[in-house]
């Protein structure tokens, strides 16, 4: 009889173990191969560690550092481990595409369908999938998962401003000016929405209501080098040359080679066929190599062959 019981409990215990074992085989190959050449950190290997024990959490963790690391294929590795232990999480789904490969639309299309129809935790997240899915060319959904975005949470800025750029891509202006109206709303000194509507103003002619937006980005956010820049090009417009060319003199005293001041005040002096002003500009411009301006440059020495019936003094760019 004692015999039987021992009997009985060693067969338990084996197969527990067996049990054991065959569960931790699972989980380690849960864990990806290390790409060639990378050291693995102690924070990383700690997270390994806890795969092992069967902890899908730490896998998370391991496949968001693979990818902020730009590993993508260990990466995707963990993503895709992560939907097969818990396929019911948006949130897994979401990652398996973001670091999937790019040349599989349908299937990414079909992954990204799944995330949605699951969800995930945040708007940011949703924000993200709209992201995407403008990457495989599905407007409308990224449309819908931007406005969940902002229903979430509406100070997300960078949501509004793509939603603005989808309505206005496909001609739906109410719906830009109440995406426009909703965002201002909640963010009422956002730099990007008081420029975005001080160049619509400007776009249509209303110089003061634009010269307003412009001048309260530049109170508000001295450092944003734009809105000096527009602020002063309104006040050309508006007849009052002298306050602009005291806004543009202070950019550059801050920045002597600021290419747009040198530029604005360079085409006022056209504009009031004062050469020898224009000269000086121009002298100051033609040693600066900025990364963008070469249509500016082509537009200025057109405009001053125009008005003065020879090219710059200088080389042309």
């Amino acid at each position: 009889m004692v015999i039987a019981v021992l009997l009985m409990g060693l067969g338990g215990g084996v197969t527990y173990w067996i049990q054991l074992n065959r569960l931790q085989t699972e989980w380690s190959s849960w864990v990806p191969m290390h790409p060639a050449g990378i050291e693995i950190p102690a924070e990383v290997d700690a997270w390994e560690s806890q795969i092992r024990e069967g902890d899908a959490p730490a896998l998370a963790a391991v496949a968001e550092w693979y990818r902020s690391k730009n590993h993508d294929s260990a990466s995707l590795a963990a993503y895709e481990t992560l939907t097969r232990i818990d396929p019911q999480n948006g949130e897994w789904w979401l990652g398996v595409v973001t670091v999937g490969a790019p040349g599989d639309r349908r299937k990414a299309k079909t992954q990204l369908s799944r995330a949605r129809e699951l969800g995930v935790p945040d708007a940011q997240m949703d924000f993200h999938m709209g992201l995407l899915a403008e990457r495989l060319g599905e407007q409308v959904d990224a449309l819908a998962d931007y406005q969940r975005a902002v229903e979430r949470d509406a100070t997300l800025l960078p949501v509004w401003i793509r939603l603005l750029t989808l309505y206005r891509s496909i001609g739906d202006e109410k719906a830009a000016r109440e995406a426009f109206e909703a965002a201002l709303a909640a963010s009422p000194d956002a730099p990007e929405l008081l420029m975005d509507r001080g160049r619509r103003f400007r776009e249509r002619g209303n110089w003061q209501q634009a010269w307003a937006d412009f001048e309260r980005v530049r109170k508000l956010y001295p450092e944003f080098e734009p809105a000096w820049h527009a602020a002063a090009q309104m006040l050309f417009q508006l007849g009052r040359p002298d306050e602009a060319r005291g806004l543009l003199d202070q950019r550059l005293e801050a920045n002597p080679e600021d290419w747009t001041a040198l530029m604005l005040l360079c085409v006022e002096a056209i504009s009031a066929e004062n050469k020898a002003e224009a000269d000086q500009w121009i002298k100051r411009l033609a040693v600066i190599d900025p990364a963008v301006g070469q249509q500016d440059w082509a537009t200025m020495v057109l405009a001053y062959q125009s008005t003065f019936g020879v090219t710059p003094p200088l080389p042309q760019r």
